[in-house]
């Protein structure tokens, strides 16, 4: 009888350590609920042609808002993961529109999915889903 509560206690111990650390392994940025809808018709988002961005209001430090090709975009965090307890903003690297750029890290981050490609940061911008109906583009989590 003993030797069942003990190995309980220790399948216990060992699954809450496993969830510990499976949390240590998810993005810093905190989590906020997105639900934007944009008529990409309206003035405002006129010249949000194809290669293009726009930073919009949303999420937890606001939204960068890539237009890949006429019917897919990208909508990513601009909370730099690697300064998320600081709110650090990511923007567009000047040079290289392909890329953001958190400029207190140094971390570069890919402007069509988010993807680390420099820096210390270990984590992706956080990504939200977008549904595009050919004139309304819906951002969400």
């Amino acid at each position: 009888m003993k030797n069942t509560k003990l190995v309980q206690f220790l399948l216990f111990g060992v699954a809450l350590l496993i969830l510990l650390q499976c949390k240590d392994d998810q993005n810093p940025v905190p989590e906020t609920n997105v639900n934007i809808t944009i008529d990409i018709n309206s003035a405002e988002f006129n010249d949000l042609v194809p290669g293009s961005y726009k930073y919009i209001t949303g999420g937890v430090s606001g939204i960068l808002l890539y237009r890949k090709n006429f019917s897919d975009f990208s909508a990513l965090e601009r909370t730099c993961p690697y300064e998320a307890e600081y709110g650090t903003r990511v923007s567009v690297d000047p040079e290289n529109e392909l890329y953001l750029q958190c400029d207190t890290c140094q971390s570069r981050f890919y402007i069509e999915n988010g993807m680390v490609t420099q820096g210390p940061s270990e984590f992706p911008l956080k990504s939200y889903n977008t549904n595009f109906d050919g004139r309304y583009l819906r951002i969400y989590n």
